[in-house]
Formats: C-alpha cells, sequence, structure tokens
C-alpha cells in the first residue's frame, strides 16, 4: 500500500508557484511604458501596491548624451509567503540613437538564488546575446527581430506624438530587453481626458486602457501627462489589483511590511478528500464568479465545459490521453533561461540519476524524478524563480525549482519536457487543512505501444508517490525564451476566484 507523504515533506514546495504568478502583472509595468515620453529627459520613482499594501518600488530615467538615448528600468518587489520574505529584483537598460536605431540593451534580475544579465548587441544582421550568471557566461547569435518594431526611447517619442494629436488608438511595437527580443505589442485606447493630483499639484492626464501582447488578457488603465510619462497604473491578476502611482525617491525607498500572498490564496474545495496521495480518478468542477474560465485537455485530464464560468474537469491516471502527431519535441529539448539542460552539472546529475537504473525513456523519467526530490534537500520558500543549473548547484528552492530541475534534466537525457502550472490538494499546509495550493510539476513525452504520451512526474512527492488524481493543471509551457509566461499568466487569472467542487475520488 502506498502511503500518503506526511504533509511537511512537500509543504515548502506548494508556494511557490503563487508569487510567481503575479509577475507577469508586474512585469506590464516595465513591458508597456518601458519608456513613454517625448525627447526630453526624464527621471520618475514609483510605489508599487498589491489590494492596497505597498509591495515594492519603480524608477524610470532617460537620459541623452553625445548623440546616445539611454532608457533605464528598475523594479523591486517584496512578498510574504507565510512569514517567509521573497524579493524579486529586475533592472533594464536600453541604449539607441537619437534617431532610434538599437545600439545595446541589457537585462538584469534577481529573481533565484543568483543574479542573471543578458546583454544583446545590436549588428547590422544580427544580435549577439550574453547571458552571465554566477560567473559563467554564455554567448549565442540571434536574428533580428523580425518585422518593424521601436527601440524604447523612440517608442516613447511615437507615443507623445499620437496623443498630442488626438489619437484615439494607439498601436506601438517595441522590445523591453526583460522579456527578450520578441517584441511586445502595446495597444492604447484613449479613453478621455482628465486631471490628476500628482505630488501636491492637479495635472491633466489622458486616461488609456492598454493591453500587452505578452499578457493575452490582461489589460491595464493608465495615466499618462502631456508627455506621456506614466503618472498611474493598475492592472489586476485574478482578485488582485496592482498599482503603480509616481513619487518621490524618498517615499519609494521608504520601509515597508511585504503583503502575504499564500494563504489568501488556499482553495477550500466542497469537501475533504481522503488520502489524497493514493487518489487514482476524480471530478471536479471549477467555477469562477465572473468573466469566464478555460481549463486545458492533456495527459491524464480531460476539461468538458459547462458554461463560460464553470468546467468539469476529471483526472483518471488510468486513461492517459494522446500527445498527438504534431507536437514540435525539438521545442521541448533546446536550452533555455530557465531549463538550461546543457549546463554541465545538470548533464551531470542527469547522468547520476539514470546510472543503474532502466534504460527505457518512462523508467529513466521516473529514476530523474526520485533522484530531484532527493537532491533538492532545502525546501526554501524564499526564492522567487530559480533556473535548472541553480537548483543543480544549490539543491533548493521549492515545487517551481523541482519542476525546472527535472524538465532540464530530462532534457538532458534527450527526453522532451515541460513544465505544468495548477493546484494539488494538501490535508495540512501552513496552518490550514484540507485545502488546493497552487502548484508546479513536470511532464515527460514518452513513446508508448499506444503513441506518444505526456507522463505527469512531481519531484515533490517522495518514494514510489509520483503523481496523484488531485492535481488539476491548468496550464503547460516549454518555458522557452520567447513564452515562459505561459505557466504564470492563465493562474494568476485565477487567484482569489477559484471555487473547486468535489464530485468523486476514488
Amino acid at each position: 500500500m502506498i502511503r500518503p507523504a506526511p504533509a511537511h515533506r512537500f509543504r515548502h514546495s506548494l508556494a511557490g508557484i503563487v508569487a510567481r504568478a503575479i509577475i507577469p502583472a508586474l512585469l506590464g509595468l516595465i513591458v508597456g511604458q518601458a519608456a513613454p515620453g517625448a525627447p526630453e529627459d526624464y527621471d520618475r520613482w514609483f510605489t508599487i501596491s498589491m489590494d492596497g499594501q505597498r509591495a515594492g518600488w519603480m524608477h524610470k530615467s532617460q537620459a541623452t548624451a553625445e548623440g546616445r538615448v539611454t532608457t533605464t528600468s528598475q523594479m523591486s518587489f517584496s512578498l510574504r509567503r507565510g512569514e517567509e520574505l521573497i524579493s524579486i529584483r529586475y533592472d533594464t537598460t536600453f541604449v539607441e540613437t537619437v534617431s532610434g536605431q538599437p545600439i545595446r540593451a541589457v537585462s538584469r534580475d534577481e529573481i533565484g538564488a543568483e543574479p542573471v544579465t543578458i546583454e544583446y548587441t545590436f549588428e547590422p544582421d544580427a544580435v549577439t546575446v550574453v547571458t552571465t550568471r554566477r560567473g559563467r557566461t554564455t554567448t549565442r547569435t540571434e536574428a533580428k527581430p523580425e518585422g518593424t518594431w521601436l527601440p524604447p526611447a523612440a517608442a516613447g517619442e511615437f507615443l507623445a506624438r499620437r496623443l498630442a494629436a488626438g489619437a484615439a488608438q494607439i498601436t506601438i511595437r517595441t522590445i523591453d530587453p526583460g522579456t527578450g527580443l520578441t517584441p511586445v505589442i502595446v495597444s492604447r485606447t484613449v479613453k478621455g481626458r482628465e486631471e490628476f493630483r500628482v505630488l501636491g499639484k492637479d495635472v491633466p492626464v489622458f486616461r488609456c486602457e492598454a493591453a500587452y501582447s505578452s499578457q493575452p488578457g490582461v489589460t491595464a488603465t493608465e495615466l499618462l501627462d502631456d508627455r506621456g510619462l506614466l503618472v498611474r497604473s493598475e492592472s489586476s491578476m485574478g482578485e488582485i489589483r496592482i498599482e503603480a502611482i509616481v513619487s518621490t525617491r524618498r517615499a519609494a525607498l521608504e520601509r515597508f511590511r511585504a503583503p502575504e500572498l499564500m494563504r489568501s490564496t488556499f482553495i477550500t474545495p466542497s469537501r475533504a478528500i481522503p488520502a489524497p496521495r493514493r487518489a487514482r480518478a476524480a471530478t471536479y468542477v471549477l467555477r469562477v464568479p465572473d468573466g469566464s474560465i478555460r481549463v486545458l485537455s492533456q495527459s491524464v485530464q480531460q476539461a468538458e465545459q459547462i458554461d463560460d464560468r464553470s468546467v468539469r474537469v476529471v483526472v483518471n491516471l488510468a486513461e492517459p490521453l494522446d500527445a498527438g502527431d504534431d507536437v514540435d519535441t525539438a521545442n521541448f529539448l533546446k536550452p533555455s533561461r530557465w531549463l538550461d539542460n546543457a549546463d554541465p552539472v545538470v548533464v551531470q546529475l542527469a547522468r547520476r540519476a539514470t546510472r543503474d537504473g532502466p534504460d527505457d525513456p518512462a523508467g529513466r523519467a521516473e529514476a530523474m524524478r526520485r533522484f530531484v526530490n532527493q537532491h533538492v534537500s532545502e525546501k526554501a520558500l524564499d526564492l522567487g524563480f530559480a533556473s535548472a543549473s541553480e537548483v543543480a548547484r544549490d539543491g533548493r528552492g521549492d515545487c517551481t525549482e523541482h519542476a525546472v530541475l527535472l524538465a532540464a534534466m530530462l532534457r538532458a537525457d534527450g527526453i522532451p519536457s515541460r513544465v505544468v502550472s495548477g493546484l494539488i490538494y494538501a490535508t495540512r499546509f501552513a496552518g490550514e487543512s484540507d485545502v488546493f495550493a497552487f502548484h508546479m510539476w513536470t511532464q515527460a513525452l514518452v513513446e508508448t505501444d499506444s503513441g506518444a504520451r505526456w507522463v505527469n512526474l512531481d519531484a515533490t512527492l517522495p518514494g514510489g508517490v509520483s503523481f496523484d488524481a488531485t492535481h488539476i493543471a491548468v496550464a503547460t509551457s516549454a518555458l522557452s525564451d520567447e513564452r515562459s509566461g505561459d505557466a504564470l499568466l492563465p493562474v494568476a487569472e485565477l487567484l482569489g476566484r477559484l471555487s473547486i467542487e468535489v464530485e468523486a475520488v476514488r
């Protein structure tokens, strides 16, 4: 008989996805307003709040010298998961000519256990990308971004001119180094003019609704002054309201107690689930109070839409779905910022994990799952989102760190992999009982006699328990550099809004 895993064995691993889920909305403050403004230089500070509680600060500036314009954006925010503090920092710099030709861009993030810096140098026919983490540097050459796009300062000038001309719709295709070389389309609808009090003065502003191609389904309400500079921005992730408002440097940098963002996202289902780690099949109804909800059918999960606001989800470990013939396996094998499977330590761990194990891919995948469970020996809540190479060296983290290390090791072994974000049921967690919490795990693409299947592997579970039917998948992602938010945005949209009815478990 499989014994249920004690709650303390995976209690730290449940919380990681929650804090990461709101990151896309915060990054929208940078993506959507990378350098909004006219040609004049500027220097502005902002406070960032979540549901009215201080969560961080942002600093944006633009400076012109010797025929070059340098745009910088810095953002720092902190959250608590229980009493554990997680602090995350994003900095970006973009250098372009005064005529809007890109020269150089740099992004630096402190979201994992170590800072990661990526520098882009724009050549006539290509872009040189240099990534540095923990003193290790890798260099690669990428194709120039396709189509027409504007660097940040040029995009800001264009925005200011269109606002002055009375445009009702303004669309800008730009690049933010924090999101890579894929251009982001920012679409703004100008709703009208009003006055807003800024640092003790009433100033005229444009009220706009902004949508970003990098965040499908997410909109922000922006107030922009006559130069097109951001005064206030508000967006929501689920029921969590995120606001940035112009401030003084002193006020922006004042100390604050970070908001707690874990317990508030727990979901108490309609009834408790006994022995959840032994559950082999289950049926749930997921509901949101307004808007719509969509849940995917994949692997061992089938979703049936009841209406826009509710969906029935059946998880049956004995009835896996075919992966299909059109899976882009190359996309699930290549290295990325998070799944750096070419890293020598990741490769070494994959070899160690499978050295004395079976030869078939499914057996090797399970051997790696068990290895990762033991290798991540320090179950920590204070990381943002560590890469596989970081976890390989440090052996610490929560569910996301387990998931990315296992996914990278699978790829290093030639097995296509992806991560899944969703929910897992816990009988006891963080002082609460019988709740669903947001979670992340791994899937391996394995050939069987019946075709290719996505096999679920939860490395936070010990021993022979690799998966159970209390996992509900919300989104899957290859965690590619271009679409790393795919695993987080669908989860973020459910925060504080989701209810779960347990219809059957066996």
